[in-house]
């Protein structure tokens, strides 16, 4: 019998997602149908999220990543899938966003050590 012995760690970061133009699209119905999203696709690289907070243009969220998951990947993976599904059920989102994706390209990661959630409202 084969056991593997491999210890699992994981790591908490801060990510911030901001809306394309930081135009305010976020209310509480688009902000829960987007955490579901995050959290469909969260479950394929091992990432949970510890804390979600939505602001009208930018989502900030504390995760908690395995080692082997990719950011990066899941990050990109979310923003293509999550901005087809809310401009798909929420026709308010495809006028906004009509040509264009729902995010900004970048996104702002921070490892939780040394960075506090009062910090955010500067970004």
């Amino acid at each position: 019998m084969l056991v593997n012995h491999k210890k699992v760690n994981s790591s908490s970061y801060y990510l911030t997602l901001y809306i394309k133009s930081r135009k305010k699209v976020f209310d509480q119905t688009i902000s829960d149908r987007c955490k579901m999203i995050f959290e469909d696709i969260g479950a394929q690289y091992h990432i949970d999220i510890n804390h979600w907070c939505t602001e009208q243009d930018h989502l900030f969220i504390n995760i908690n990543v395995q080692t082997f998951g990719n950011v990066a990947d899941f990050v990109e993976d979310f923003k293509v899938s999550s901005s087809k599904i809310l401009k798909k059920e929420f026709p308010q989102l495809k006028r906004k966003f009509w040509k264009t994706n729902l995010w900004e390209k970048d996104f702002h990661l921070t490892p939780v050590k040394g960075y506090h959630c009062s910090i955010r409202t500067k970004f």
